[in-house]
């Protein structure tokens, strides 16, 4: 409610370099310019991406950078439907920023002009904007999506990606089911919602609790 634009512009920028890490980024700029790496900085990137090797660092970091990149913008072009009938040609920029911060986990909005600390409450009812934050925060990391790009290629998951993956959906159901059981009748949470509005809440709460907070 009190940043300007380009207060915004820059909060956002802050958070995709946060999100993608700062290793990673200027990693990729320096690739992308044809630029050299040393042994030092291919350890880094190795590092910063959770590669097998030093040979795999760049690889890795191409398809980090190409998931990264698509992930924001499939949600963007998802949120559009929804913030774009409400905010006009504003629902533009507040699709990116949403989409980006959701992605990178970040937890800010732009939402304030609802009232304070208002978040994502307006949309408590509205499904479709829940799910796509849901898909947009699932917080299993670079090395496991990395994994599922490129398992119809290799046909095979690593222990890490399968340990990830199992245990996100133990975390992601079981917070859901307990969450459900203990706000179900709660009238300060969940209590007056619908039987819909309180199974997608809890599940809300569970995924975003688990990752992006």
């Amino acid at each position: 409610s009190q940043f300007s634009l380009f207060g915004q512009v820059i909060i956002l920028m802050l958070i995709q370099v946060g999100g993608l890490g700062l290793v990673t980024l200027t990693s990729f700029f320096a690739l992308a310019a044809r630029r050299r790496m040393g042994f030092r900085d291919l350890r880094l990137l190795g590092e910063s991406v959770s590669a097998d090797g030093l040979s795999k660092a760049t690889e890795v970091l191409k398809i980090v950078i190409k998931l990264a990149a698509a992930f924001e913008a499939v949600g963007i072009v998802l949120l559009l439907f929804a913030f774009v009938p409400q905010f006009g040609a504003e629902g533009v920029w507040v699709s990116v920023f949403t989409a980006i911060s959701a992605f990178c986990n970040a937890g800010f909005d732009l939402f304030g002009r609802f009232g304070a600390y208002s978040s994502l409450v307006p949309y408590v009812n509205n499904y479709y904007v829940q799910a796509v934050i849901m898909f947009m925060t699932g917080g299993l990391g670079f090395m496991v999506w990395v994994e599922l790009a490129e398992y119809r290629k290799k046909r095979r998951l690593s222990l890490h990606a399968k340990v990830v993956l199992q245990f996100s959906v133990i975390f992601w159901v079981g917070g859901a089911v307990l969450l459900a059981l203990l706000e179900w009748s709660n009238p300060r949470t969940m209590g007056d919602l619908s039987v819909p509005g309180k199974i997608m809440a809890a599940l809300f709460q569970s995924v975003s609790t688990r990752t992006a907070g």
